[in-house]
């Protein structure tokens, strides 16, 4: 057999499996197979229909003018999009036409990714949550959220779906950029385009409620302005600002670092520089590396926040045991990510097979193997929190670069045997995404597939169950809501264990809260499993290990009120005042609501003596609770102290109206009658 028949049959084979591993959720229901499961949830005839198109996709192959057919096609799209008089013309329609899909297909649901999470967020009561890693981001939603309307969740929603349809017309714009400067041959740039462009990314693009859509349009722009530097050597600080600019609105993009670097320093005065200071440069380099590497180990090693964004390699976290690096579930779901990103990925890597060789002397090549190295390195070490299902979203950039690198790699002679099969490719892959597409952008079936990813991997699913039983809540579908809450109930008896056990502890109950801790299986990464054992040893007088726990506990949840609140209570049984402060300050700061924290913050600056805070936080305590006598307590004393005895009179009459009758409080009030007394003399 020679080149041309091999090439032919390998890709024309795979093209048939890609059509045919679609039986396999058909046959298997419950098969993991999310990425490329989604017909289950269409009726019949959306699966006669895109069967019918991929049979004749098939065929068309076989059809004597088929290369002839595939090879114009390619030129008239490099002719019309790409290198063309008009071309700017047809991009903007093509772009104009996406955009108005995108407007009118909006995804009713937004069970993926963290969407209704990140909806509410931006009208939280309790103010904004910002994670460090998406800093720019959130603060960018926020500010566009502000210019639509009040701080509700319809104009949150409207927020996220303006930014998903913009950054979906930029990004598809882009596609077509990087298709231009990707290569010179029309064949690989008409690959290139519907490889990236008919993906299941598009769904990020449909009024898609999370931070993922605007990071892409960063991305795509980092790509193209350095392909573009290697080419013409112009648009370097374009390629440095939007990779900055990414970073700066979410860290993930920071996976391209040594891509910048190393275009930075592959060509013009970058090169010269490089030239000259070649040594001190990968001392530099070296140093960085083992500097932020040790870092790495050691906040790998004392933070269990940094740990938890890690799978382990072979053995999984308590959660899930069975979920880890080189678990069979893990590599079954970068397999789906790709299918549903990329489907053509592993056949351009079979194509491009020894040409692989040949990166090392292509500086293209090189660049685009730094970025996917990164990528890839990314998607097998981070841990999905959501599922990989739910966090399809988060890995979606993952096979963008290697998609280039291994087109651009293929041989000349080898992509012109490809031409045969130019169509049925754009037509498979054009329907490939389909059916991922019509299941999310219809509430009913977005419903069952976000049911099936709760049976698929249950031990992952709680976040889920919890936005899925809210939203079931909200609609009135009682029947689901009571479904998701057995579930729950029967899958999850180990937080309703630490929820018993934590009760108990707070009620002075320490024998049952031991009793039942006894029944619960140890899970460090679990925040309230730290802090029930930090309560535990506090009720038992270790002050020292319940700080050790509950300072664990705040590693993996920061934003959790009631894990300072729980922090400042050991500080002030260990008499250390100031600390308690700390960690009354940071619960305030979380929760202004909560009566206790402030109630504490007064009773502290009392005793510390610190009239001034005493008085201002006894006052906020008043604000949430104007029966809170010891507040007006504190406020009659020091008042009197600082020789205020008319305004400590007023307060005293509204004291003795909520002082109970008890032997204690009518003493305190004597003791007040005398203060005031003494100091008005």
């Amino acid at each position: 057999m020679n080149t041309k028949d091999k090439i032919f049959w390998i890709s024309y084979i795979y093209l048939a499996v890609l059509v045919l591993i679609r039986f396999i959720p058909i046959i298997d229901p419950g098969s993991r197979t999310w990425g490329f499961n989604h017909l289950i949830f269409l009726p019949d005839i959306y699966s006669y229909c895109l069967f019918f198109i991929a049979t004749v996709a098939l065929v068309i192959p076989f059809i004597r003018s088929a290369e002839k057919a595939g090879t114009a096609l390619a030129d008239w799209f490099s002719d019309k999009f790409l290198d063309g008089r008009q071309r700017y013309l047809y991009r903007f329609l093509f772009v104009a036409i996406m955009a108005t899909l995108f407007v009118v297909f909006t995804a009713p649901t937004h069970f993926l990714g963290d969407g209704y999470t990140v909806i509410k967020n931006l009208v939280s009561e309790t103010g904004i949550l910002v994670k460090w890693s998406e800093i720019g981001i959130i603060r960018l939603m926020w500010v566009i959220r502000e210019l639509l309307g009040p701080p509700d969740e319809e104009t949150s929603l409207l927020a996220f779906q303006i930014v998903s349809v913009v950054s979906g017309a930029i990004t598809v714009y882009f596609i077509f950029l990087i298709s231009r400067i990707a290569s010179e041959n029309s064949l690989k740039r008409f690959i290139i385009f519907v490889a990236t462009f008919f993906s299941g990314l598009l769904l990020l693009f449909f009024g898609y409620a999370e931070y993922y859509p605007v990071v892409w349009v960063f991305m795509t722009g980092f790509i193209y302005f350095s392909l573009k530097f290697l080419k013409s050597g112009r648009d370097l600080l374009a390629a440095w600002l939007f990779l900055i600019i990414g970073i700066i609105l979410h860290i993930q993009l920071a996976i391209f670092v040594p891509a910048i670097f190393y275009l930075t320093f592959s060509k013009g005065s970058g090169r010269i520089f490089y030239s000259r200071f070649k040594k001190p440069i990968w001392g530099i380099t070296g140093l960085i590396f083992i500097s932020g590497l040790s870092l790495l180990i050691y906040k790998y090693t004392t933070n269990l926040y940094v740990e938890d964004i890690f799978l382990p390699l072979l053995k999984g976290k308590p959660v899930y045991p069975d979920y880890a690096i080189l678990s069979v579930p893990h590599l079954l779901d970068i397999f789906n990510e790709f299918i549903l990103i990329s489907p053509l990925l592993f056949l351009f890597i079979i194509l491009a097979g020894r040409s692989f060789r040949r990166i090392f002397i292509n500086k293209p090549a090189i660049y685009l193997a730094l970025a996917t190295i990164g990528s890839l390195l990314f998607m097998f070490i981070i841990d999905p929190k959501l599922s990989f299902p739910r966090d399809w979203d988060l890995f979606s950039m993952s096979s963008f670069s290697f998609i280039l690198l291994s087109v651009t790699l293929i041989n000349k002679n080898r992509i012109q045997h490809y031409g045969k099969l130019i169509i049925s490719t754009a037509l498979i892959l054009s329907i490939y995404p389909l059916p991922f597409l019509l299941t999310n952008l219809n509430r009913d079936r977005s419903e069952k597939y976000i049911e099936s990813l709760i049976k698929l991997d249950t031990a992952k699913s709680q976040s889920s169950i919890t936005v899925l039983s809210s939203y079931y809540k909200e609609n009135d579908y009682r029947e689901k809501f009571d479904s998701l809450i057995f579930i729950y109930n029967r899958e999850f008896m180990q937080d309703r264990l630490i929820s018993s056990a934590l009760d108990a502890v707070v009620s002075g109950d320490l024998e049952s809260a031991l009793r039942f801790n006894q029944l619960i299986k140890p899970d460090k990464f679990n925040g309230d499993y730290q802090r029930l054992l930090s309560m535990i040893n506090y009720a038992s007088g270790r002050y020292e290990k319940a700080l050790y726990h509950i300072d664990r506990a705040i590693q993996l949840r920061k934003f959790a009120s009631e894990y300072h609140w729980s922090r400042s209570r050991i500080y002030y049984s260990m008499k250390k005042y100031e600390l308690a402060l700390v960690s009354l300050r940071e619960a305030h700061k979380l929760n202004p609501s909560r009566l206790h924290t402030v109630d504490a913050m007064a009773m502290i600056y009392d005793l510390i003596n610190r009239p001034d805070s005493c008085v201002y936080y006894a006052g906020k305590t008043l604000e949430l609770d104007s029966t809170r006598f010891q507040s007006y307590r504190y406020i009659i004393k020091w008042l009197a102290l600082t020789g205020q005895s008319e305004k400590a009179e007023k307060y005293k009459s509204i004291y003795a109206r909520y002082t109970p009758a008890d032997s204690v409080q009518q003493k305190n009030l004597k003791l007040l009658d005398s203060l005031i007394a003494n100091q008005g003399r």
